[in-house]
């Protein structure tokens, strides 16, 4: 097993401090990561990370001029959003909010995209591990904010606000504690991480989530794999005699040791132990939040059918009113109207971009999340282990997320994606 060490003194020594980092903007970069992790402040109903990110491009300069020269996919990925939206069939959603609507949001996708390309592009300028303090600190507040101190103060150009939904505050963290650990490994005695990954595995327990608590404890499980590279070999060695295990006693025998395991966590998340034992909302067919989504899915292959290349536009899902044709199907959705479910938003992030910016759109984001994912994988099965794997852990809980959550509409996926190459640069460069 190759282990590739980052600095000889794991306690003291910051490994990702860069010297040439740029000293007027890495502070507003700092703070631009800290809201992504607490989203608690609005101006003029944006998030203050919109205005902080302007600030930052008014001190750079206009980078993204030789950025995108090299980007093809996100080039590629702005050009479909553009071609979706002048295509955008009006006609046929009376609902819709009209043209400067979906161009409106045109505007924010480049602005999400552009910082994906500032956080590669500026890589060597960049200070990943203040990146990563600073992400701590926000998803600390963000736990402290929603488990303890909610409160919400409106004012005549601003909120400011600790409340957050149960699954964006879920997708935040998925984002956020593998990254986290950059600055944790370099912070703290070997030892005391292990506190650490506990104290993080009670936070997506204690949320009462399901796919959100299964991700987070796929996170963990990788970050402890490269946070500590000689229990590889020993996962190596158990996980085919343990496949074939669960293959033997797959049935009553193995939900007995589920129905143990749900009673030892049902206190904590009783939502993720109906799941362990099948019962209840743990029965995928009568969950009428699984039944929605699944209906969703429907619902966008109903639209890709008509609008296969381009799709029906940017953010038009739910003005979309679709036949529904599965809706029979799920009786345990026939309390709710037709109406009311074609004003859903998708809950499915894939479903989401194919229905809007078509087959093209869905082809182009699942290569950019691809590649990351891919190399994360390739380099733990060579066991070539580094700290800068973390932030691909990341965007590997994020995009399993995705399919259960509309979530690539906003700034924190995209500075994951970016935050993902940013670091398969440096790793390359390190080989």
């Amino acid at each position: 097993m190759e282990i590739i060490p980052l600095s000889k003194n794991r306690v003291s020594a910051k490994p990702y401090f860069n010297t040439s980092a740029i000293k007027d903007v890495q502070p507003l970069i700092n703070w631009f990561v800290f809201f992504l992790a607490f989203p608690s402040v609005n101006i003029l109903g944006n998030s203050i990370t919109f205005y902080i990110f302007i600030a930052i491009v008014l001190k750079v300069g206009a980078f993204w001029n030789k950025a995108f020269r090299s980007k093809l996919l996100f080039r590629g990925f702005i050009f479909i959003v553009l071609i979706s939206s002048f295509l955008t069939p009006f006609s046929v959603m009376p609902r819709h909010t009209g043209i400067m609507h979906t161009l409106q949001f045109v505007v924010q996708y480049v602005y999400w995209i552009v910082v994906t390309i500032f956080f590669i592009s500026n890589h060597k300028k960049i200070d990943l591990f203040q990146i990563s303090k600073w992400l701590f600190y926000g998803l600390l507040a963000s736990i402290v904010g929603f488990y303890f101190l909610p409160f919400t103060i409106n004012l005549e150009v601003a909120e400011i606000s600790s409340t957050i939904s149960r699954n964006s505050f879920v997708f935040n963290l998925l984002c956020g504690v593998p990254i986290s650990f950059l600055y944790l490994k370099s912070s703290f005695e070997r030892k005391h991480l292990k506190y650490f990954l506990f104290f993080f595995l009670g936070v997506f327990l204690y949320t009462n989530g399901r796919s959100g608590a299964i991700i987070g404890i796929l996170e963990l499980v990788l970050i402890m794999i490269i946070l500590f590279p000689y229990w590889l070999k020993y996962l190596r060695i158990l996980a085919l005699p343990l496949i074939i295990i669960f293959i033997i006693i797959q049935g009553s025998e193995t939900q007995i040791y589920l129905d143990v395991a749900a009673n030892n966590v049902e206190k904590i998340s009783p939502r993720f132990a109906s799941l362990l034992r099948g019962e209840g909302e743990g029965d995928l067919k009568e969950d009428k939040s699984w039944l929605h989504r699944e209906l969703m899915v429907d619902k966008g292959i109903e639209i890709v059918e008509k609008y296969p290349i381009f799709g029906i536009g940017p953010n038009n899902f739910r003005y979309f009113d679709s036949e529904l044709k599965s809706y029979t199907d799920y009786t345990r959705l026939s309390n709710l109207s037709l109406e009311y479910y074609n004003n859903r938003s998708a809950h499915n992030s894939y479903i989401h971009i194919m229905s809007e910016t078509g087959l093209l759109g869905l082809l182009c984001i699942s290569i950019i999340l691809f590649l990351p994912i891919y190399f994360l994988f390739k380099n733990i099965m060579k066991a070539r282990i580094q700290l800068l794997l973390l932030p691909l852990v990341s965007l590997l809980g994020m995009s399993m997320h995705l399919y259960a959550i509309s979530a690539l509409t906003g700034a924190m996926p995209w500075f994951v994606i970016g935050i993902s190459y940013f670091s398969m640069v440096i790793y390359n460069n390190k080989q």
